[in-house]
């Protein structure tokens, strides 16, 4: 009986297409809360609607998945209503992709992607919702342009 094994070569990202760019932002803002701020808690998919501008029926569609694909974590908790309510947090995977994939094949994303969140927490602020997460924003992207500066600085 002769069987052929046929191996799919997985490529890299190309970060083309909205879904890298929706999962890139969402783990980028959970990596920043969880490694810059120091903050370990879950967040809800409405804080991360809020702060990245994900549309919340994409997040509502995705978060299962990568939670099933090891990019996230979750948990219940009740929520304001008594309501239980899931929480993500950042998974191993999901900071290999940050540091290694989204950090080493698309670092000129990065600011992009950080841009389009801010843009979009202006917004948000206009429509008078003051997000909590504008403060991560900008904490992110203050630390980006300092890591940023640090690899630039050839006496480091």
């Amino acid at each position: 009986m002769n069987a052929r094994v046929y191996i799919k070569k997985r490529r890299i990202a190309t970060f083309k297409g909205k879904h890298n760019r929706s999962k890139s932002k969402v783990l980028l803002l959970l990596y920043h809360v969880k490694h810059h701020q120091g903050d370990s808690s879950g967040r809800t998919a409405r804080w991360l609607f809020i702060n990245s501008g994900v549309p919340y029926s994409s997040l509502q569609s995705r978060l299962g998945t990568w939670t099933k694909w090891g990019y996230l974590t979750r948990y219940t908790s009740k929520g304001f209503d008594g309501q239980p309510c899931w929480h993500y947090r950042l998974g191993l995977k999901g900071r290999k992709f940050v540091e290694n994939i989204l950090g080493v094949y698309a670092p000129e994303m990065i600011p992009e992607y950080l841009q389009e969140m801010k843009d979009f927490q202006k917004l948000v602020t206009i429509l008078d919702r003051k997000p909590d997460g504008y403060r991560t924003i900008n904490k992110l992207i203050a630390a980006t342009e300092e890591k940023k500066k640090d690899s630039l600085d050839p006496m480091k």
